[in-house]
């Protein structure tokens, strides 16, 4: 589907990736992950042939597809900035259905914006963050793409959108598409991602993660002195002012059930998700 080969891009002097490689394949969704200004926007636009770059990018097979119109309809874009401010949604979306979508397969764009609940004759520039990202979500909901290229698509969502648009790009993969999405909420990719590609330093890599949960309990002023023995049996780590235990309810009842009445009023229990990385091959 797509294939990344030796990709670096810099900026002046400074490289913001370098000799990055991966492939995605049909029907499947993958996240990027990385830190803010690890390169995850940067890597999309290159891909998109927005910037300039040294290495080779083939959608396809097809190593110029960035100057194909035809190929580049196949392709659907989800970027933070991709919009005209000062028109109206609805000239925004229609605009992005002239330059991207086939006469053939054109939908009723305001019953679109309906959809997604937005005022077509609104401008832009005038919409919440929420909105805005709404707006972007109804730029690719539509027949035609193989490939989606998605930057940070949960970020202004409200709960009942992130349930929504979960769904629905399972509902793309099941239909044979393939879809990049960078998130820095992990959480936002548990259960929805196949794989993992991982940015750092300049350069990827892709590893067999799975999220791990433990539970962390905090506390001011706690004895555990008298049971500290079997506490540290169902704890992974005891600090000065914490207790961690893997994700485990019957541990965590075991805990409680050790401490008193007093000492468990005065706890402050959470629950903290992280991927643990089990193998990997960098490229």
């Amino acid at each position: 589907m797509l294939k990344v080969n030796n990709l670096s891009v810099k900026y002046g002097k400074s490289y913001i990736l370098n000799n990055v490689s991966f492939e995605l394949k049909t029907n499947e969704i993958v996240g990027l992950v990385g830190n803010n200004g690890s390169g995850k926007t940067t890597l999309m636009k290159a891909i998109l042939g927005f910037l300039n770059y040294e290495g080779e990018i083939a959608f396809n097979g097809n190593n110029k597809f960035q100057h194909d119109r035809c190929q580049m309809q196949k392709i659907a874009m989800l970027l933070q900035e991709n919009m005209y401010q000062n028109n109206s949604a609805l000239f925004n979306l229609s605009l992005f259905e002239k330059l991207n979508i086939n006469p053939s397969l054109k939908e009723d764009l305001k019953n679109r914006l309906s959809m997604y609940n937005l005022p077509g004759d609104k401008k832009v520039k005038g919409f919440s963050f929420g909105m805005k990202q709404r707006l972007r979500l109804a730029l690719i909901t539509r027949e035609g793409y193989d490939l989606y290229i998605l930057d940070e698509p949960f970020v202004g969502l409200d709960p009942i959108g992130i349930i929504e648009l979960k769904k629905y790009l399972n509902e793309l993969k099941n239909a044979g598409k393939t879809i990049l999405i960078s998130s820095h909420q992990l959480t936002e990719l548990e259960h929805l991602s196949d794989r993992y590609l991982f940015l750092n330093n300049n350069r990827i890599s892709e590893k067999n993660e799975i999220f791990e949960k433990r539970i962390i309990i905090s506390f001011e002023s706690l004895d555990i002195d008298k049971v500290y023995e079997e506490i540290s049996e169902v704890s992974i780590k005891i600090n000065d002012n914490e207790i961690i235990l893997p994700y485990d309810l019957n541990k965590l009842h075991k805990l409680l059930c050790l401490l008193s009445e007093r000492e468990k009023n005065s706890l402050k229990i959470q629950i903290e998700q992280s991927l643990r990385m089990n193998s990997g091959v960098s490229d």
